[in-house]
């Protein structure tokens, strides 16, 4: 068989010998032709890597590593050895590493924190009752029983009348799914925009552990969770019906409301009221639940189940002792809710500030999706366990693929494909990223900082998927014909890297929940219109540049990975 060069060098050969046979009259014409196949054949033979090489790959991490303990260092000693003297007393508490920490961000950590010993005695009597119930008792015992043993959990911790709500909210779905799947998108969005109101919170009372200081606000992600789960289980549950009605008439098999109830409503109850991710996520869809729970080796204990669970928890515990650390020894995000004069910040503290507390914030949902994940595990359905790192992220699309997979799931299955996503040409895709967009504000609380956060994901994803687009039409063959393959891959990992450094500064709009929040990118930006010296923004954009590269060179070594398995298993097989 002939290798690459030897093809081309045949080819070549072939195309001269035809040539030659042309008139004198048209050697012209075969000089211009033999100019363009030579030229066309360097653009195909040319293969731009997809990172940098492993020598300078690994000066890129050096570097980075070393502007990273740099601004820690900075900041530990501006801000950090004593945050009581700078910041303000309302965004530190006491703490157990050192005096004073900052205030965790989102109160649903602090929440479950101060709960854990309710919700580690409530996972160990569901995992009891699924265990037995799954083992002893037929299928639909085992739903109505795990079910139950949540909704108790509930009540104890919010109250009857919201437990009453929610169980009433989802049966109700369940019955709309019979009818109309624009019944069930209706009143799931009703029931949440209906919360985002906060006027009818009032008339249902609260729970008794809620009473004494503990998961007092539980409610509000308990039932953002739920509404997910409700809206999932009716839209599947009315395409199985949709597609059972598409049969032919001696094949379908027409069920009544009541067969339909009694059919699915025990598996739906389990799907929503599944205790590991009830009071803190993540999402996952109907199809996915269904899949894992009725998998036929569920009841089969495997035989390296306990070193996967300790190796899970091992990891969990170290991450929940770095974020600690991080909110004792480096308390960036009360830094930037205290910040009020942003032309008195170092532009190397407001760089760090931001980058340390996107990197604090996935954090923090590594425990709130890790523990319930390993919980589930234990009973034998798998669950995203946490987001994956944002360090090694490189396009938006991808931070909301990997950062919470289980509402992008829910966004991908529910509305981002029926409404034709990328398949039926550019107008239906602008309007599936805007309505995908449009649910995430109202699941988010839609208020004005959400909604400006939101609209700045769905306007630069588009921006982003159009760049991508005329890239692979047009910019890649002219950059190949005028620089070499090395340097082509460097300037698109730096235009990626200002993109991403575009991107990190909207989350902010949303962590902050205040519209200032915007100021961040405007100050970022600022050495663009000369406010700020030039080279502070060329140094944030190449640290950037670096992680840009870090990330390539990470999912280059993962890919190669997976194919040296699949050839392994391969050969076995």
């Amino acid at each position: 068989m002939f290798s690459n060069n030897s093809k081309v060098e045949v080819q070549k050969k072939l195309r001269l010998k035809s040539t030659n046979r042309l008139s004198p009259a048209l050697w012209p014409v075969k000089a211009s032709v033999k100019h363009f196949e030579e030229v066309d054949e360097g653009c195909q033979s040319v293969a731009v890597p997809r990172c940098a090489s492993r020598l300078e790959t690994l000066a890129y991490a050096v570097l980075f590593a070393a502007a990273f303990i740099y601004g820690a260092y900075d900041f530990y000693e501006a801000i950090g050895s004593q945050p009581n003297l700078v910041l303000p007393a309302e965004q530190l508490t006491a703490g157990w590493l050192a005096d004073w920490q900052e205030s965790l961000s989102i109160p649903l950590e602090s929440e479950m924190m101060a709960g854990y010993k309710y919700y580690l005695l409530a996972c160990l009597g569901f995992l009891l009752v699924s265990q037995l119930t799954l083992r002893l008792a037929p299928r639909w015992v085992h739903y109505l029983s795990t079910a139950g043993c949540t909704f108790a959990a509930t009540v104890l911790v919010i109250g009857a009348r919201k437990s009453l709500y929610l169980l009433l909210l989802f049966c109700g779905e369940i019955v709309l799914a019979y009818f109309s799947w624009a019944a069930v998108w209706a009143l799931g969005l009703a029931a949440l925009m209906l919360q985002n109101s906060n006027h009818w919170i009032d008339i249902l009372d609260t729970g008794t552990l809620s009473q004494k200081g503990y998961m007092e606000s539980l409610f509000y992600p308990i039932s953002g969770y739920l509404y997910c789960r409700c809206i999932s289980a009716g839209l599947s549950l009315n395409q199985m019906l949709r597609d059972q009605r598409r049969q032919p008439a001696d094949e379908a098999q027409q069920l009544s409301l009541l067969q339909f109830l009694r059919l699915h409503l025990p598996r739906a109850l389990a799907y929503g009221f599944y205790l590991p991710w009830h009071f803190s996520g993540p999402i996952l869809t109907f199809a996915d639940f269904c899949r894992e729970a009725e998998r036929p080796d569920r009841l089969v204990w495997k035989p390296n189940l306990l070193l996967l669970l300790a190796w899970r928890a091992t990891r969990l515990l170290v991450w929940m002792l770095l974020l600690q650390v991080l909110h004792h020894f480096l308390p960036v995000g009360a830094f930037l809710e205290s910040i009020r004069s942003y032309e008195s910040v170092p532009y190397k503290r407001l760089v760090f500030s931001m980058y340390l507390h996107g990197q604090s914030f996935m954090l923090v949902y590594v425990q709130l999706y890790g523990w319930p994940g390993l919980v589930s595990s234990i009973d034998g359905v798998e669950l995203p366990h946490w987001p994956d790192c944002i360090s090694r992220v490189y396009t938006y699309r991808q931070m909301w693929r990997v950062f919470d997979r289980g509402l992008a799931s829910f966004m991908y299955s529910h509305i981002y494909i029926p409404m034709g996503g990328s398949r039926h040409g550019i107008v239906r895709q602008v309007a599936a990223v805007a309505a995908s967009f449009a649910f995430v504000s109202i699941y988010h609380g839609d208020s004005t900082s959400v909604r400006i956060w939101a609209a700045l994901n769905a306007v630069h994803l588009l921006l982003e998927i159009a760049a991508c687009r005329l890239y692979e039409w047009k910019l890649k063959a002219w950059l190949s014909r005028r620089v070499s393959p090395a340097n082509h891959q460097r300037l698109v990992a730096y235009i990626i890297g200002f993109n991403l450094a575009v991107t990190s500064c909207f989350i902010f709009v949303f962590l902050i929940g205040d519209v200032s929040a915007l100021l961040f990118i405007v100050e970022i930006f600022k050495p663009l219109l000369l406010y700020r010296p030039w080279w502070h923004l060329f140094v944030g954009l190449l640290l950037t540049y670096f992680t840009v590269q870090l990330s390539l060179r990470y999912e280059e070594c993962v890919e190669a990975k997976r194919k040296k398995v699949n050839k392994v298993c391969q050969k076995i097989n």
